[in-house]
């Protein structure tokens, strides 16, 4: 059985799930702007999917086709931003990512941004509105929405060059 609910899609991350439980999960990257590869690659029973918008040719509209394909297979659909941007973030969450992976992190300041954008309120600043993929295009049980998404959002932080690795 999915958990998933018609007006917030998935309200359970199965891989966050799996991975509070100390499960051992695997999912590749995906660089190909797909729903049909996606759609493949969740049928063969894998954890998540990474799609990749800092080195695929990825558009918002058809990274959301591919968590669709995922999510109907269970499978997470995790975004690589393209950049550690308060509205590359949000664009992914709002239209249904499971999680985000935010690459150039070389700072404390930079991963503490980060976080902020992927949360709501109390956790962060995302900004809000009910009327996207996330939100059941609907002003329906609003704190819902907030409490379901603070509690299911993955956020992977890639600390890249010598600046992020020596900061810490």
């Amino acid at each position: 059985m999915r958990n998933t609910d018609s007006r917030y899609g998935m309200i359970k991350n199965p891989l966050k799930i799996r991975l509070k439980n100390g499960e051992i999960v695997a999912g590749p990257w995906c660089v190909i702007p797909s729903a049909t590869v996606t759609d493949i690659i969740a049928k063969t029973g894998t954890d998540f999917v990474i799609i990749d918008m800092e080195h695929g040719a990825h558009s918002f509209e058809s990274v959301e086709n591919m968590i669709r394909a995922a999510e109907n297979e269970g499978c997470s659909a995790l975004v690589r931003v393209a950049k550690n941007d308060e509205d590359h973030i949000l664009h992914a969450l709002d239209i249904g990512a499971g999680g985000v992976i935010i690459p150039h992190i070389q700072s404390r300041k930079d991963a503490e941004a980060a976080v902020s954008a992927a949360k709501y309120h109390p956790l962060g600043s995302r900004g809000f509105s009910p009327y996207t993929r996330a939100g059941g295009y609907s002003r329906h049980n609003i704190e819902k929405h907030c409490s379901i998404q603070n509690d299911k959002t993955i956020v992977c932080l890639i600390l890249e060059g010598k600046d992020g690795i020596e900061n810490k």
